[in-house]
């Protein structure tokens, strides 16, 4: 599927059916450190890509070291599940090992041709659009897929930092000198003078003036500051009772 949107000379493809096993392996292992996505499609469970073993829990050590981290999307079932006390699916550790940047894929039980939709609206939204975060991708393929038999959103979901950026951003040109400041008329003591503000001219429109927005330097603290308050607050009310028992 990814050849419709990236050159064939960019895509290795790894086949179950023509391939053994070991060979298969091999060649995944051998490339990850190369790779930038890594897209799986098939049956897995939650230590493993493939009911033969493709990729497993067991390889993530080896793969966490490499150079590069790719983005891993499992059009499959389980590879993401994170809901089962002290056991950590094989999506989650590759992403908490450092082994994946990211990973798109089910949290439960997934159906292929239910996923048609989806599958095709990430890729595209990936590889052919504007997007500019994997987070923003993601969103587009949720909406485009709103007329499938299940709810996608309900079971795909991105493990990662959904702000990781698709393309390098666009470089800024190097700024320039600074033009010499004006230092304004001289009224013959040799000292400038301050420009003068008509009645009918507002402060902010003047020349050499300018005026914040109310609050703009404040606006970057707001949600530490509220985060902040809200953690003073559960730690107060969980002290009460232990002040409580100690005045009895």
């Amino acid at each position: 599927m990814l050849t419709e949107w990236v050159e064939q000379n960019r895509v290795q493809e790894i086949d179950l059916n023509t391939e053994t096993r070991e060979d298969a392996r091999d060649r995944l292992l051998s490339m990850w450190g190369s790779l930038s996505w890594m897209t799986y499609v098939g049956h897995s469970g939650l230590d493993r890509m493939a009911t033969e073993g493709l990729l497993t829990l067991a390889d993530v050590p080896t793969l966490a070291p490499m150079s590069s981290a790719p983005v891993v999307v499992g059009w499959t079932c389980n590879m993401v599940r994170f809901d089962i006390p002290g056991f950590s699916s094989l999506g989650e550790q590759l992403l908490t090992e450092g082994a994946s940047a990211g990973v798109f894929s089910a949290t439960g039980w997934s159906n292929h041709f239910e996923t048609d939709l989806l599958r095709t609206a990430f890729a595209e939204a990936v590889f052919a659009s504007e997007a500019e975060t994997i987070g923003e991708a993601m969103m587009r393929a949720h909406q485009a897929a709103t007329d499938a038999s299940v709810p996608q959103h309900r079971v795909y979901m991105l493990l990662g930092d959904p702000a990781l950026r698709l393309r390098a951003a666009e470089s800024q040109p190097a700024p320039g000198p600074e033009p010499a400041s004006d230092p304004g008329p001289d009224d013959g003591t040799g000292e400038p003078v301050a420009p003068r503000i008509s009645p009918d001219q507002s402060p902010a429109s003047a020349s050499g003036c300018e005026i914040a927005p109310s609050g703009a330097g404040h606006g970057r603290y707001g949600l530490g500051v509220l985060v902040l308050g809200a953690v003073l607050l559960i730690r107060r009310r969980r002290a009460l009772p232990q002040r409580r028992s100690d005045l009895h």
